[in-house]
Formats: structure tokens, C-alpha cells, sequence
């Protein structure tokens, strides 16, 4: 029995892999960043939900927040704050967008009391609801000019 050297065996070009394809239901890969670094990220990313909210013209628990926004909760409360206010500034609304942020109960959530009634009683009440409205508005979609076609 003879063995060609292995210079002389010709090999197959080699084919092109085929394409796998993804099952819809396979999960997806979490995203690379998926703990921001710093309290920037989490303030960019309270703001997309913040204003996400505000356009649903809904409000959001603190909880929910938390778990929306990764990184939100290991900060420290003055970060926490601080990273609020700042989503707040960078938004089109005139009252911050942390009016939106509630208990679990539905009260304003104590990172937002409006400053003029403190305390819990009917005119914080009040003034919480009327400045979820004015946020409300400010990212309520506006109405089509006149004479615009409707979508669809």
C-alpha cells in the first residue's frame, strides 16, 4: 500500500457555510452595555422611559422605573436625584419629567414633591396632578395641519 505525499492530495475548495437562521423564538443576546457605567447613562436612559411615559400620558411607579432603567436603583439617593434632575432639564417639558414617577400607591414619589404644598393633604394633591397634566401636554402629539391626509 502506498501513501501519496501530502503535497500531491488535492483537497476541495471548501464551501461557503450557510447562512444559520434564527429561530424567532430563541432568545436574543443581551446588549453589551447592559448595566450603564455612570450616572450619564442612567440619566439618558431615565429620560427615554420618562418621556416614553409622558407620550403614553401615563405616569410610573418608582419600581417599575428601576427595573426599566438599569443602574437606576445601585445609585446612591443624591445620584439618584441628581440624575433625575438632569433627564428633567434635557426634556421639552417646562415641569420635570420626575412628576411622572409615583409609589406604588399612586402618590407622588418623594424624588418629586412640588415645592410650593408640601405634605400629602389636597393642594399637593392637586398641584401634583396639574403638573403631570402640564407634562402630559408638552408631548402630546399635535394635531395634523390642515388639509393633511390621514395616515394609512
Amino acid at each position: 500500500m502506498s501513501v501519496a505525499p501530502a503535497a500531491a492530495v488535492e483537497r476541495a475548495p471548501a464551501l461557503p457555510a450557510a447562512p444559520r437562521e434564527r429561530r424567532r423564538d430563541a432568545p436574543r443576546r443581551p446588549a453589551l452595555a447592559a448595566v450603564p457605567a455612570g450616572v450619564d447613562a442612567v440619566t439618558d436612559a431615565a429620560r427615554d422611559v420618562l418621556e416614553h411615559t409622558a407620550r403614553l400620558q401615563a405616569t410610573i411607579p418608582w419600581d417599575r422605573l428601576c427595573a426599566q432603567v438599569k443602574g437606576l436603583r445601585e445609585l446612591s439617593e443624591p445620584e439618584q436625584r441628581r440624575a433625575l434632575e438632569s433627564a428633567s432639564a434635557r426634556s421639552r417639558s417646562a415641569r420635570p419629567l420626575t412628576v411622572l414617577i409615583t409609589t406604588g400607591s399612586g402618590t407622588p414619589h418623594p424624588h418629586y414633591r412640588h415645592p410650593a404644598t408640601p405634605g400629602d393633604g389636597p393642594a399637593a394633591r392637586k398641584a401634583s396632578q396639574q403638573a403631570v397634566a402640564d407634562v402630559h401636554a408638552s408631548y402630546r402629539p399635535s394635531p395634523p395641519p390642515p388639509g393633511a391626509r390621514p395616515a394609512g
